[in-house]
């Protein structure tokens, strides 16, 4: 069992690491743009799998920008897969960005029914859908950074 929760761990990294390697974002963001920059695996048990997002949060705008919290949900192929929250207060100076950890806690028995079928197609489409609150005026804005990986792209090129 044990092995096939680091199975399904990996499987699931390499896929959202994968992620990473294109993203666009969608809709009236209030001049905050949200990628996935990096993924790590801290824990596994029989029902759950959690990981540690790292998300950069830009602010695309000349007027900092106070944040209170934020809800992060993870998608694939339109399966909802996880999400995550946290409460850190940020506070992004105009025209930068900053990153955030956020601990997101995926479902093993929602994607080992689906994993299979996710893995043969090769082709994933991902969206990561987040919710900013920000304070005062700011008040709060949905990011959604979408996209779509072809695993066949990664793979070495015969010569």
């Amino acid at each position: 069992m044990k092995l096939r929760l680091r199975w399904f761990s990996s499987l699931l990294g390499s896929v959202m690491l994968l992620c990473l390697a294109s993203c666009a974002s969608t809709g009236d963001s209030g001049g905050l743009s949200v990628r996935l920059a990096n993924l790590q695996f801290t824990g596994a048990t029989a029902f759950e799998t959690t990981a540690v997002f790292t998300i950069r949060v830009q602010n695309e705008t000349a007027s900092p920008i106070r944040l209170k919290g934020a809800v992060h949900r993870v998608t694939l192929n339109g399966l909802k897969i996880g999400d995550g929250v946290t409460n850190e207060e940020l506070e992004i100076a105009g025209f930068s960005s900053t990153t955030q950890e956020v601990e997101v806690h995926f479902s093993n028995l929602r994607m080992a029914t689906r994993i299979s079928g996710l893995m043969q197609s090769q082709v994933f489409d991902y969206a990561l859908d987040s919710t900013l609150h920000g304070v005062g005026m700011f008040g709060s804005t949905r990011v959604k950074t979408e996209g779509r990986l072809d695993l066949k792209e990664f793979q070495p090129k015969g010569r």
